[in-house]
C-alpha cells in the first residue's frame, strides 16, 4: 500500500484530519502570530516523535508495510524541515520543553499503537485505529475542572 492509496482509501478521514479550522488558519496565515509560534514549537515536538516512532516501526515491519512507512518517514522529514525553517525565521527555540498536553498525546498515541500491534493488528491499521481512538477520547472528555483535563479512556 502506498501513501496515495491510503489517502484515497480514506479520503473523507484524510480531509477531516487536514482541514480543521485551526489548520486552515495555519495554512492561510490568519492564525494569531503568538498562537502560531506556540503551535509551531509544540507540533515540531510531536512531528519529531512521530517520525522516530515510524522509524522504530519500520525496523520490524512486514514487507507489505515497508513502502508506506518509508513514504511516511520521507513526508515527516520534509515536514520537520518546514518547521525548522519557520522556527528559524521567527527566532523560535525548538528545544523549548514539551507542553504536558503534547507529551500526554504522544505517549497515548504510542501506547495505543503498541497495544494494537501486540493484539496482532497490521501496522497501518494499528496507526489508523490508534488515531481514531485518541480522537474519540478527546471528543468524549468529561470536561472536569478548568483547562486541559482527562480524556475518555473508554472510547
Amino acid at each position: 500500500m502506498t501513501t496515495r492509496e491510503l489517502i484515497a482509501d480514506d479520503a473523507e478521514l484524510w480531509h477531516a484530519a487536514t482541514h480543521h479550522p485551526f489548520l486552515d488558519a495555519v495554512r492561510n496565515g490568519t492564525l494569531d502570530p503568538a498562537a502560531f509560534s506556540r503551535w509551531l514549537v509544540q507540533d515540531h515536538h510531536f512531528a519529531l516523535a512521530l517520525t522516530r516512532a515510524e522509524g522504530r516501526y519500520l525496523a520490524n515491519a512486514p514487507r507489505r508495510d515497508l513502502e508506506l512507512l518509508g513514504q511516511g518517514i520521507q513526508a515527516m522529514v520534509a515536514e520537520l524541515a518546514w518547521f525548522e525553517r519557520n522556527a528559524a525565521e521567527r527566532g523560535l527555540d525548538l528545544a523549548t520543553p514539551l507542553h504536558p498536553t503534547v507529551r500526554a498525546y504522544v505517549d497515548c498515541l504510542h501506547a495505543a499503537i503498541a497495544a494494537l500491534l501486540a493484539r496482532g493488528e497490521a501496522l497501518v491499521d494499528a496507526v489508523r485505529e490508534a488515531k481514531d481512538f485518541i480522537s474519540r477520547a478527546i471528543a468524549g472528555a468529561p470536561g472536569v475542572g478548568r483547562g486541559h483535563g482527562p480524556v475518555d479512556h473508554s472510547a
